[in-house]
C-alpha cells in the first residue's frame, strides 16, 4: 500500500489505509443475483488507501447543477479472480459516490512482488480508466 501512497504522493492527511469489507460493499449496493456474484467471487480484499478533497489537499468540491463531487476516493483491490475486471469496475464505479481511482492487483501479482523484494511493486499492478462523470 505504501508504494500506492508514493506513487500518488499523497499527503500524510490524505492517507486513510482502511478495509472495506466486501460484504459492506455488497449491502451497501443492495447486489444481488449478478451483481452479488460479481462482487463476492472476484474481490480479495479492498482498501481505501486515500481520499482527496478540500480537507486533505485543497482540492475544491465541484459542483456544475449536473454533476457534484466532494472528494476523490483512492481504492487499492485485489481481486480472486481478474478476469471479470471490466464488469467489475463498472460496478465498483456505480457503487461508489464520488470520482475514485480504482488499482487493482491479482495473487499473481502479489506473489511475483513478494518473491521480487527488490523489485518496484507498481509494475505488477494493472490500472484501468476511471469515469469522473461525463466529459
Amino acid at each position: 500500500m505504501n508504494d500506492i501512497i508514493e506513487l500518488f504522493r499523497l499527503p500524510k492527511k490524505a492517507q486513510v489505509n482502511q478495509r472495506v469489507f466486501t460484504k459492506d460493499i455488497v449491502a451497501a449496493a443492495d447486489a444481488k443475483g449478478k451483481e452479488k456474484t460479481l462482487l463476492e467471487k472476484s474481490i480479495s480484499t479492498v482498501y481505501l488507501v486515500g481520499v482527496l478533497n478540500e480537507n486533505t489537499t485543497g482540492l475544491w468540491a465541484f459542483d456544475d447543477g449536473n454533476y457534484m463531487y466532494r472528494e476523490i476516493q483512492v481504492y487499492l483491490i485485489a481481486l480472486k479472480d481478474a478476469s471479470k475486471v471490466k464488469s467489475l469496475n463498472e460496478e465498483l464505479q456505480r457503487i461508489f459516490p464520488n470520482p475514485a481511482v480504482m488499482i487493482y492487483t491479482t495473487s499473481a501479482a502479489r506473489q511475483s512482488a513478494a518473491s521480487e523484494m527488490s523489485a518496484p511493486l507498481m509494475r505488477n499492478r494493472s490500472f484501468t480508466r476511471t469515469r469522473c462523470g461525463e466529459v
